[in-house]
């Protein structure tokens, strides 16, 4: 899986190989359908350069770390005492169970459902604790960060969506 995931970076991130590849999709799809996805991929080709995918993957394991540690401080003030590694395997496995098995954004439902059981088997919590915990955690990590990407887009407009509405406006004009 390694393997093949850094072979589809180097190939994204081969600006010769795409292009080439997206010139042979363009005979197949619109003119306009091909300058689009060509404008996409040169967008996408900025993420995905070295020290974006580097300090942006750096900046991911800290958030997610101290979301682990956020399940740990909720866990303590209910009493029990997990250790932060417990609290990064419960929190890191039910989320990658949520996503992987409900397919839902944020893996709604099922992360819940794996922490739950988690909580109860690993940590040793009763019934009420495990749940009341896993309300807690995600309110405050999930529902949190949504909330303040929400804010964001209300408060701190990107220039690129505007460019990009304007673009559209020409092209539609």
């Amino acid at each position: 899986l390694w393997v093949l995931m850094l072979l589809g970076l180097l190939a994204l991130s081969s600006k010769q190989i795409m292009h080439g590849l997206l010139r042979m999709a363009g005979s197949r799809v619109s003119e306009r359908m091909a300058g689009r996805l060509e404008h996409a991929y040169d967008s996408l080709s900025e993420l995905i350069s070295i020290p974006c995918l580097l300090g942006g993957t750096a900046l991911s394991a800290v958030a997610w770390f101290a979301e682990c540690l956020s399940l740990m401080a909720i866990l303590v003030g209910f009493g029990v005492q997990a250790s932060w590694i417990e609290c990064t395997f419960i929190y890191s496995l039910s989320t990658l169970a949520g996503a992987a098995l409900f397919f839902m954004p944020g893996g709604i439902g099922g992360t819940e459902a794996a922490m739950v059981g988690l909580l109860r088997e690993v940590a040793g919590t009763s019934e009420g604790v495990a749940s009341l915990a896993t309300v807690l955690t995600r309110a405050s990590t999930l529902w949190f960060a949504v909330a303040i990407g929400m804010g964001a887009l209300f408060f701190c407009p990107l220039e690129v969506s505007e460019n990009i509405e304007t673009e559209l406006k020409d092209e539609a004009a």
